[in-house]
């Protein structure tokens, strides 16, 4: 790899532990966490593609179905087009229903990657970042991963 991309999701979210598919960082999280019956929850993934040519992510959420259907969603797979070396969130909304009792429940997100062409990574798993050692607890939103650089790991 002779040119990187800056990391941008580094920017947008607390990422120094992402996960990767097939050339995708990303990072989920339910907002809000915790819902009460007859409410809804967004599920939101931060995407950034380390790819330099097009790529489709396909996402599929698996709601709880025990003991009876109390979770939806809109639409179970959702297709993500991504151009090259772009960084996007998508929230998909998740709503419970009003008769559900009290519990965790566990919701199952699988991700995968196609390439429409062959491409080169842009983005590395890896990064050492510059802004390490110094005294700052949130680099959030501060631009600092793109321009200076925070690390992070991808697995």
């Amino acid at each position: 790899m002779s040119t990187e991309y800056p990391d941008v999701l580094g920017d947008l979210v607390e990422a120094r532990q992402r996960f990767e598919v097939n050339g995708v960082h990303y990072i989920m999280a339910l907002s809000p966490a915790t819902i009460a019956p007859g409410e809804t929850t967004q599920l939101r993934i931060w995407l950034q593609s380390c790819w330099n040519v097009p790529v489709e992510l396909r996402m599929r959420v698996r709601l709880p179905a025990q003991p009876s259907p109390t979770f939806t969603v809109i639409q179970e797979i959702t297709d993500i087009p991504l151009e090259p070396a772009e960084v996007g969130e998508v929230a998909l909304p998740i709503a419970c229903a009003a008769e559900t009792q009290a519990g965790d429940f566990a919701i199952t997100v699988g991700l995968s990657v196609k390439l429409e062409t062959q491409g080169q990574y842009i983005r590395s798993k890896k990064h050492i970042g510059y802004m390490d050692d110094a005294p700052l607890r949130f680099t959030t939103g501060m631009s600092l991963a793109s321009a200076v650089g925070v690390g992070y790991v991808a697995q």
